[in-house]
C-alpha cells in the first residue's frame, strides 16, 4: 500500500521551505470515474532524495509540482497535442513530462501502483 497520508519538505534555493502532501480527488462525470492525484513528491521521496545535484533536484521538484496523475476504470484516448504520458490504454495517465533525473516512466510506475490501490 502506498501511504497517501505523508508529506515531503524541501528547501528552495532562496531558503524558502516548501511542504507538499498528496491530494486525491475522486469524481464521476459524463465520461466516467476519474481519480486524480496531485502533490506527487512525497510518493517519490526516495527517488528525489537520490538526486545528488541540488540544481537538478530543484528542477525536478519544480516540474513535478505541477504534475497530476489521472486514474480511470475505463480506457481513455487523448487527443494529439495534449502533453500526457499514458499506460494501460489510457487508464493511467500523467501530465509529468519527466526530467533527466526522474523520467516519466517512474511516475507511470507509481500511477500503475495507485491504480491498483484506488480503482
Amino acid at each position: 500500500m502506498i501511504d497517501l497520508d505523508t508529506s515531503y519538505t524541501w528547501t528552495e534555493a532562496d531558503g524558502h521551505q516548501t511542504t507538499v502532501t498528496p491530494k486525491v480527488t475522486d469524481r464521476t462525470g459524463a465520461k466516467g470515474r476519474v481519480v486524480s492525484v496531485r502533490g506527487l513528491a512525497p510518493l517519490l521521496a526516495d527517488r528525489i532524495d537520490a538526486i545528488t545535484d541540488p540544481g537538478e533536484r530543484g528542477h525536478t521538484l519544480t516540474v513535478l509540482s505541477g504534475a497530476v496523475i489521472a486514474l480511470r476504470a475505463e480506457p481513455k484516448e487523448f487527443p494529439g497535442g495534449v502533453p500526457t504520458h499514458t499506460r494501460m490504454d489510457g487508464k493511467v495517465a500523467t501530465t509529468y513530462v519527466g526530467t533527466p533525473a526522474l523520467p516519466a516512466d517512474v511516475v507511470l510506475d507509481l500511477a500503475e501502483q495507485l491504480h491498483t490501490q484506488l480503482i
